[in-house]
């Protein structure tokens, strides 16, 4: 039996609450305001406590998650008579309950931004929220703790478009994952790199997010996969000048129906124009993480090749662009968002 709905043959989809219809944004707010006292907390103790190595925060981490099974009453109670209708193109209708995320850390510091529908035999679709914001002050200490001056706090992630120009080889930045997604998939159309992220059917847009439909997928920490589509996916973020360093979780990492290796949380990526710079940070944390799914695996010397035999045809492929080149001046009236929309 099948796991999850077709995605690609999804022709609408109505979220109701309690018999009235509600918006995407709704459903979050719905499912999750709960968290948001905890999340604010953990944020003001992580600024606290920013420059001390020192301080047992044994006692509020029991604090913490004390708070998140308090939280969890409420975001399961607020899940109740939440459904949704699921229209196909061949007229058919399915109805999926909405359920919230639960796998959470006590130390979460914002709203989950995905939801699952679940329907009849226990196929799922993953909702995503794919926000597009400015960094705040964790993220900032963060890129300054991991890339010092080299992180270009002044480029500001929603505006990244008009100031593509103004990176120097050297700069890294954050960019915003609803511009990111759309890049991608305008890269993916034209054959010019693998894909790294799941396929996906947008169902809206509100300011500077965008709510999309992805599958549901195995992760790589339960399934066999060769070492080969490992060195695809490095080597394509390498190709495109892009790190997912800032996240980096094992959890992330899943397999799609090819068998490929794409990373199902994409919120989090920089991008810089120096290789160097991505060998250094972003492709030693990965291997790392390679190092917790495989094993005591150790990248084999023909590993290495297959990894820079990729990025070295992407980066021909792109003619001297960059990934930033793709990135639409207006989300809403780029084709690619059109094209991908129900």
């Amino acid at each position: 039996m099948e796991s999850c709905y077709d995605i690609k043959k999804i022709k609408e989809i109505e979220f109701i609450k309690k018999k009235s219809k509600i918006s995407l944004k709704d459903i979050i707010e719905t499912l999750y305001s709960p968290l948001d006292e905890l999340a604010k907390n953990n944020c003001k103790t992580a600024m606290k406590y920013k420059n001390r190595i020192d301080i047992d925060t044994r006692w509020y981490n029991e604090q913490a998650k004390k708070s998140l099974e308090d939280a969890m009453i409420e975001v399961n109670s607020a899940s109740q008579g939440l459904f949704a209708k699921i229209y196909f193109d061949n007229g058919v209708k399915k109805i999926s309950r909405i359920a919230p995320r639960t796998n959470l850390e006590p130390e979460l510091k914002k709203r989950p931004n995905i939801v699952y529908l679940i329907g009849n035999g226990n196929k799922q679709i993953i909702l995503r929220e794919a926000r597009g914001k400015k960094a705040d002050a964790l993220d900032i200490k963060k890129m300054r703790f991991l890339f010092e001056r080299k992180y270009r706090e002044d480029i500001n992630p929603k505006n990244i478009f008009s100031q593509r120009n103004e990176i120097n080889k050297k700069d890294v930045c954050l960019i915003p994952e609803p511009s990111l997604i759309l890049a991608l998939e305008q890269i993916y159309k034209e054959g010019i790199a693998p894909r790294i992220t799941p396929n996906l059917k947008i169902l809206g847009k509100e300011e500077n997010h965008i709510w999309y439909l992805r599958n549901f997928l195995p992760s790589v920490r339960d399934s066999p996969f060769n070492m080969d589509i490992a060195m695809t996916y490095s080597g394509t973020l390498r190709g495109l000048g892009l790190m997912d360093v800032m996240d980096f979780n094992e959890a992330h990492y899943c397999l799609d129906q090819k068998g490929e290796i794409v990373n199902i949380d994409p919120d989090f990526f920089c991008f810089t124009p120096h290789g160097g710079i991505i060998d250094n940070r972003d492709w030693v944390e990965f291997k790392d993480i390679l190092n917790k799914i495989e094993k005591h695996h150790k990248i084999s010397s023909n590993e290495n090749k297959k990894r820079r035999k990729v990025y070295r045809e992407i980066k021909k492929r792109m003619k001297g662009s960059t990934i930033l080149d793709y990135f639409p001046e207006n989300i809403s009236s780029s084709p690619i968002f059109k094209n991908l929309s129900l």
